[in-house]
Formats: C-alpha cells, structure tokens, sequence
C-alpha cells in the first residue's frame, strides 16, 4: 500500500460504490495468483491509475506479457477481469479501491 500515494497523488478518496466494491474483490483475486499484482503489478502495487497507464498498460499489452510468462488460465481470467474493471473506473475510484484493500475498510 502506498500510503502517500493515496494522500499526496489522489487526495485520500474513500469512494463507496459498486464498482469499488467489485474492484476490491478482483484485486484480492490477482493476489491470490501473485503477491507482487502479476500482470497489473505497475497498476495495483505501484499505483499508476490514471487514465494514460491504461492505455499505455493496454489490454493487449497484458495479454502478450501473459503469455509470454505462461500464466496459468485462472491466472489470466482473474487479471483480465481486473483490468477492464479497474479501466471502467475513475482514477479517484481506483485509488479507493486500492485503499479500502489495504486496509480492510470494505
């Protein structure tokens, strides 16, 4: 958890909401894969949620780093979801989720 980055980066949002909610639960899905976030490791450990990691951190971009690592397709099925539900979200909504992860206020 980065503490300062929810502070300092994104004004220490506590968004409670559905997809906030969900996010949570896909998130603890990936790390039950791996503890460093696997293919979402610069998104959800080192907390690059605005808009332009998605799209430089694409979809596609995932898929191939997957591959290439051989993921299991549990693996690959539960970062999937992550990312296109963390893509559907505000980068205040991500960090809330990210929040509330961490510290178990969901």
């Amino acid at each position: 958890m980065c503490f300062e980055c929810w502070v300092l980066g994104y004004g220490s949002p506590k968004i409670r909401n559905e997809k906030v909610e969900a996010a949570i639960g896909l998130i603890e899905k990936v790390y039950e894969f791996n503890l460093a976030g696997g293919g979402l490791h610069v998104m959800i450990d080192d907390w690059n949620l605005e808009d332009g990691h998605f799209d430089v951190e694409s979809r596609e971009h995932l898929i191939a780093f997957q591959k290439h690592r051989k993921f299991s397709d549990e693996q690959v099925v539960a970062e999937l979801k992550c990312f296109d539900a963390l893509a559907d979200m505000t980068t205040k909504e991500r960090a809330s989720a990210l929040y509330f992860r961490s510290y178990g206020e969901h």
